[in-house]
């Protein structure tokens, strides 16, 4: 579910420098997930390609790879206004999201 490999190495394995990076991510990650889920339904598609990008970005660092995929799926979409797949896209990055919070709340 994630890889903290790359956050590892950022932070030379200073523990307590990654687990503030960790809590950052979860804080910042569910703030933009409402600020997407009410850009979806507006069908604000820039702001849906630029929140999931911003997701997308963040996810990197985590080693979050579903998460990251799926987020670059829904940039791409918001970029083309594909409104046919926000709603899907967005329920997949939800509970891929789901999954990657709880791993790093057991770390």
């Amino acid at each position: 579910m994630i890889d903290l490999g790359n956050l590892q190495e950022l932070t030379e394995d200073d523990a307590p420098l990654m687990q503030t990076l960790l809590d950052e991510f979860l804080n910042t990650t569910e703030e933009d997930l409402r600020s997407l889920d009410q850009a979806v339904k507006k069908k604000m598609h820039q702001e849906i390609a630029s929140l999931a990008h911003r997701i997308k970005g963040s996810s990197m660092i985590v080693g979050a790879s579903q998460l990251i995929q799926l987020t670059n799926e829904l940039e791409e979409a918001g970029k083309r206004a594909e409104n046919d797949k926000f709603e899907s896209l967005l329920s997949g990055i939800k509970e891929c999201y789901s999954g990657v919070s709880e791993a790093i709340r057991k770390l």
